[in-house]
């Protein structure tokens, strides 16, 4: 495989690139095709100059100083031009900063394959191969410190080919398959005796890297025997060095100790997570030992054994999430195992894979003196800190109580908007906060389960060490607390995390497809301990299908017995009444009726395509629409990623247009957005909105804050002033809790704002209707009264029991949640496929809104002075004679509008009347341009121009010019 250095050399132009960067005066140069000198340092006379060279079939410029006589390549100069040490370090840094592409590929990193069809000789499932030594090149596919004489010892060799027989795809035939390494594709063998492990380190796919032949003994640990031969070895060459046992040559020089037993032990020997790290640590003289993969479990007999042959064991575990998870699992289970840290800058730089570097053998290749991994050893902590001293005095070692604390995982974190400092702790992808006096209880604890003894436990109480101060040594960290991304959300449950994405790519099982199911932290996502939804979570099967080529909605009642479902579809039969109660039987007797009418509601009970209605196309259609409208403002909650583009505050109201001011109650607005807390998906501040006047006070919202998912206006009152929510909709604000210092909560943090009301949007401008999504809900659930027409009460209660009260089961939060979550997957289908916001049926809720800006006091006058049976209707009525008669309607009402608003009243007349077509229609002679009706007349003794006004109704195709006088 090709050495990263010639491959940035070559996406360089040889290190011309380079050379320009490091010295500007080398463009001319370059630019004369490399002829000339130029000033490497402040001298009078240039005297650098450039040469092209070749090497190994590599063509790369040199910059010769000849006033120092130095020649080095542009990797050289970028090393001394930046002060770095290392040459491993520099090819990284520059493949990152030229965007040099060193990853393995598919098609470049694979074996040269050939298959045949098996004879006789050849044995089903049996592998052959051939063995060779390694190349200087694979050496350093192992590690830049691994010999020959490091593989030879641990029994590694290169493999020219192996060959397997197997059956092929069909079963049908038995194939002999040959797999050539080739020099980007190295193959390895470590033969352990009993079987062998093939290795291919440059296997783009991760899970074919490795396979076995033979028989693997269980739990078996790989380089212990070759650690016990070494042992050996060593103890002959020390007691050789030292015949006359005067001990003239001190253990340490072979790495052994003498053990408590008197035993010769190595000093220590190293755990590490695979066979590059053990040959590299091997190569640098240190005993590696490792195991099948580094989530193996150690089990005390696995400890006991490296125990048998060592003093101390150390612990080197990978760097990324899963590695560092099962080292302080390690650290925690066997406190006396040292760990060493491998530091955090190597996290900057990319692997082969374009992952950040994580493991020893990306360590090594950046620095590879023995000296710097000398420095991690040396700095290594264990989870054991306190000692017995030579008295019998018990010490607490700080560092290693850091470290105790560090794998138990204590750390502290500075909130982004109060910027105070909290003492955390992640267990799993929870966090919780901690004060310093909980955290003493918990070591102190920890040392009673840990048998560590009266006098260590006394010597902690009292220790000055481990007073608060200790805390604030805790290691700092950045948390994700972002469960939201553009594309999805991750909800954290008390068994699992759930990741919900869009549900459109293709995949082998569709209904799992969108759903993401973990057990550990996302890219270092975590979740506050009282934000953890208190459920176990089990998938269900969705419980509704969307085909959005057709429009069909299609709810899945079997696969799901969410009882929220089932309200909420009730609460979006809009067309109700006809189905249930205007609807005319044909059946005659009295009682067969009702018993018909009892078995279709009982067979329709949770049904939006009722047979009743099956045959009208608009109540089909605004059902759905109503319904599909209700799961698309639930994903927009549960997504909780705020995109200003889509940034819209909920008004949730009833459908039916009433008397305004009047309500039927109980429709279920509330209830929907209450769930999101009752079911621990949302956190929920709740204002009474019946209050007009809530916002006059200054701490309105003092119990809001960055955590807070939903602010719920209820109730709202139709003199609310709605002004001062709607900066929150699309903008920061400002929070004022009592007896504290406010503080501004940025957009992206603020709540999601929903309002409940009995009334319409109070401003209905373009910019205010932009930013408001509606949700209707039907009448289908309501109270009998004096003021209503209704037969019965309708309550969820009656068809689904109390929702969420102490008896509601595990079974039935679970469906609730199901469904919430294939309401997020649909609303993020809808964003992938930038589908605009769901509106419900519209017409009745404009009718709301046009009702509520004329008011009550208007709408009478105008039903009344244009009546189908009156004079002012389907002819021109002079303007002010109609004003005036308004006036004298309602004189002394605080209503009353003045001349503009009275005539913008009269446009929302129009539209608010189905059997009104339109005012001032085209076509009438009087019309001026603008659309005003002018004409001039005498009335009340005076001849002039008058503006009129003309509504025509929509059967009246006639247009008079006959003027009504008043």
């Amino acid at each position: 495989m090709k050495e990263l250095k010639w491959i940035i050399l070559a996406a360089t132009d040889g290190g011309r690139k380079i050379f320009e960067e490091l010295y500007p005066d080398s463009k001319e140069i370059f630019a004369k095709g490399g002829k000339g000198f130029f000033r490497l340092r402040d001298e009078k006379t240039a005297s650098a100059s450039f040469k092209l060279i070749e090497s190994k079939g590599e063509r790369y410029w040199i910059v010769k100083d000849f006033g120092d006589g130095t020649a080095m390549n542009a990797i050289d100069a970028f090393m001394h031009e930046n002060n770095i040490r290392y040459f491993g370090e520099a090819t990284k840094r520059l493949a990152e900063l030229y965007n040099v592409d060193y990853s393995l590929k598919e098609s470049v990193n694979k074996p040269k394959i050939s298959q045949r069809p098996a004879t006789e000789k050849d044995e089903v499932g049996k592998t052959e191969y051939k063995t060779r030594p390694l190349t200087e090149a694979e050496l350093q596919i192992m590690g830049p410190v691994v010999s020959q004489e490091v593989m030879e010892k641990y029994k590694y060799y290169a493999l020219e080919w192996y060959s397997t027989v197997k059956y092929n795809e069909d079963k049908k035939k038995v194939m002999v398959t040959t797999f050539t390494a080739t020099e980007d594709y190295p193959i390895f063998l470590h033969d352990c005796g009993s079987f062998q492990k093939i290795y291919k380190p440059c296997e783009p796919n991760k899970a074919r890297r490795f396979f076995s032949i033979g028989i693997k003994p269980k739990d078996y640990i790989f380089g212990l025997e070759e650690a016990k031969i070494i042992l050996d070895e060593r103890i002959a060459e020390f007691k050789k060095a030292n015949k006359d046992n005067n001990h003239i040559v001190d253990l340490s020089v072979y790495g052994l100790t003498e053990n408590r037993w008197g035993k010769y032990v190595f000093d220590k020997i190293i755990i590490c997570s695979g066979e590059r790290d053990a040959m590299c640590l091997a190569g640098m003289g240190y005993i590696p030992i490792w195991f099948n993969s580094e989530s193996a479990k150690k089990s005390y007999n696995d400890i006991d054994e490296l125990l048998k042959i060592a003093d101390k064991i150390y612990n080197v575990p990978d760097m990324d999430d899963a590695g560092l998870e099962k080292g302080y699992e390690l650290a925690r289970m066997y406190p006396e195992i040292y760990t060493i840290q491998l530091p955090e800058w190597l996290r900057q730089y990319k692997d082969a894979r374009l992952r950040p570097c994580k493991d020893l053998r990306d360590f090594i290749e950046l620095r590879p003196e023995k000296s710097e991994f000398k420095k991690l050893v040396e700095m290594a902590q264990r989870a054991k800190f306190w000692e017995i001293n030579e008295k019998g005095k018990v010490e607490i070692n700080t560092l290693s109580l850091l470290f105790f604390l560090k794998i138990h995982g204590f750390c502290k974190y500075k909130d982004e908007i109060t910027k105070e400092t909290k003492y955390i702790r992640k267990d799993g992808y929870t966090i919780t906060e901690y004060e310093p006096g909980q955290i003493r209880d918990y070591i102190r604890q920890s040392l009673f389960e840990l048998q560590a003894g009266n006098a260590v436990i006394e010597t902690f109480i009292n220790s000055r060490k481990t007073a608060n101060k200790l805390y604030e040594d805790l290691e700092p960290v950045t948390i994700n607390f972002d469960s939201s991304n553009k594309n999805g959300r991750t909800l954290f449950f008390q068994n699992m995390c759930v990741t919900i994405h869009n549900n459109l790519e293709k995949t082998p099982n569709p209904e799992d497809s969108g759903i993401e199911i973990t057990y550990k932290p996302i890219d270092n996502m975590y979740v506050w301990a009282d934000k953890i939804i208190p459920h176990r979570f089990k998938r269900l099967k969705k419980s509704f299908t969307y085909d959005w080529e057709k429009g069909a909605l299609m709810i899945n009642l079997e696969n799901n017995p969410s009882k929220v479902m089932r309200y909420l579809i009730n609460a979006s039969r809009l067309y109700w009444r006809e189905e249930l109660e205007k609807y005319e039987s044909p059946i005659k007797d009295p009682e067969e009726r009702a018993a018909e009418q009892k078995a279709y509601e009982e067979a329709n009970r949770f049904n939006l395509y009722g047979p009743r209605l099956a045959n009208d196309e608009i109540a089909y259609r605004d059902q759905v629409m109503s319904m599909l409208n209700k799961i698309y403002v639930i994903g927009y909650l549960m997504h909780q990623y705020k995109i200003p583009s889509l940034a819209k505050a909920i008004w949730a109201m009833e459908w039916k247009n009433n008397e305004e001011g009047v309500s039927n109650g109980r429709s279920g607005k509330s209830l929907m957005i209450q769930c999101f807390e009752k079911l621990g998906l949302a956190s929920l501040v709740t204002l009474n909105g019946r209050n007009a006047k809530l916002t006059d006070n200054n701490h309105f919202m003092d119990r809001v804050n960055k955590t807070t998912d939903i602010l719920l206006i209820d109730d709202a009152d139709r003199n609310l002033d709605f002004n001062t929510f709607y900066a929150m909709i699309t903008g920061s604000t400002t929070i004022n809790p009592k007896n504290e210092k406010s503080f501004e909560l940025r957009y992206e943090d603020a709540p999601n704002l929903v309002f409940t009301s009995n009334f319409p949007i109070p401003n209905n401008d373009a910019s205010t209707m932009a930013r408001i999504l509606f949700v209707a809900f039907s009448d289908y659930y309501h109270i009998m009264s004096d003021n209503t027409d209704y037969k019965e009460d309708r309550k969820v209660s009656y068809e689904l029991g109390d929702l969420f009260t102490a008896d509601y089961t595990e079974e039935e939060y679970n469906a609730d949640i199901n469904f919430f979550i294939d309401c997020l997957q649909w609303y993020l289908d809808c964003l992938k496929l930038n589908i605009p916001a769901v509106r419900p049926p519209m017409e009745s809720i404009n009718k709301r809104i046009l009702r509520q800006k004329m008011g009550e006091p208007f709408l009478t006058w105008a039903r009344e002075f244009f009546s189908r049976d009156g004079r002012f209707i389907n002819r021109p009525v002079i303007r002010q004679a109609a004003y005036e008669d308004y006036c004298r309607t309602i004189e002394r009402n605080s209503e009353k509008k003045g001349k503009t608003g009275w005539m913008n009243s009269i446009r929302d007349y129009v539209r608010y009347c189905d059997d009104l077509k339109c005012l001032n229609p085209e076509g009438h002679p009087f019309r001026q341009e603008g659309g005003r009706l002018i004409r001039t007349l005498e009335w009340r003794s005076v001849t002039k121009s008058y503006e009129l006004i003309y509504i025509q109704t929509t059967d009246c195709e006639t247009l008079s010019e006959d003027v009504a006088y008043t």
